[in-house]
């Protein structure tokens, strides 16, 4: 089971990688010629607007990475942090003229870091969850998780110590967090034999 709920996780991430490359993709090719265009319009209306509308969409694609790390965590992967990073500095790259102002760069280096922020820092107890659980591994003793729980949520923190939910001699199961709807379904489930760690699950909310 172990093994087939690794390849599951494995297989969500893959979807949903591909499916932030694709629609970036279309994103980049539907947006950067309009912006390009705009940018070497002559007009006075064209270079506010093609600023505006570069403002717009780079925090359309910030809210979704956001929405994204708050549901799963994945901002702790390099692999999400580039592709967004990439998305990111490639439409303002679109409208850079020589001699036209640098907001643009502005604009980009902010969603930048808005990135990386996103990736050193914790903002939904979810990324930690998942931290906890890619460090449990066959063979722990029950009292190592436990200690490794409290040591990824403090009593005292930000985030709520995870409800253990289940404790028998062959089993133990974690709920990230009963009193809040978002988490109240998402579960960490260890089989145990003689204390220690014989195989791991995650059920995501």
């Amino acid at each position: 089971m172990h093994g087939i709920e690794v390849r599951s996780i494995i297989l969500l991430g893959i979807m949903i990688t591909s499916i932030i490359i694709f629609y970036g993709a279309v994103l980049i090719v539907l947006i950067s010629p309009l912006l390009s265009f705009l940018a070497r319009r002559q007009q006075r209306w064209a270079y506010p607007t093609c600023i505006i509308l570069l403002g717009v969409s780079l925090v359309a694609l910030d809210e979704v990475a956001w929405f994204l790390d708050a549901w799963a965590g994945w901002s702790a992967s390099w692999l999400f942090c580039a592709i967004f990073i990439v998305l990111g500095v490639a439409l303002p790259a679109s409208v850079l003229l020589p001699g036209r102002s640098r907001l643009p760069l502005g604009f980009g280096g902010l969603f930048v870091i808005s990135i990386l922020v996103m990736h050193y820092c914790d903002f939904s107890p979810v990324k930690p969850y998942r931290r906890f659980y890619e460090v449990v591994h066959t063979g722990m003793t029950e009292s190592e998780v436990l200690v490794l729980l409290q040591r990824t949520f403090p009593a005292g923190g930000h985030f709520r110590v995870p409800a253990i939910t289940v404790s028998t001699s062959d089993h133990i199961s974690f709920l990230l967090d009963p009193t809040d709807g978002r988490y109240n379904a998402e579960i960490v489930s260890l089989a145990l034999r003689e204390g220690k760690v014989t195989q791991k699950q995650y059920f995501p909310d």
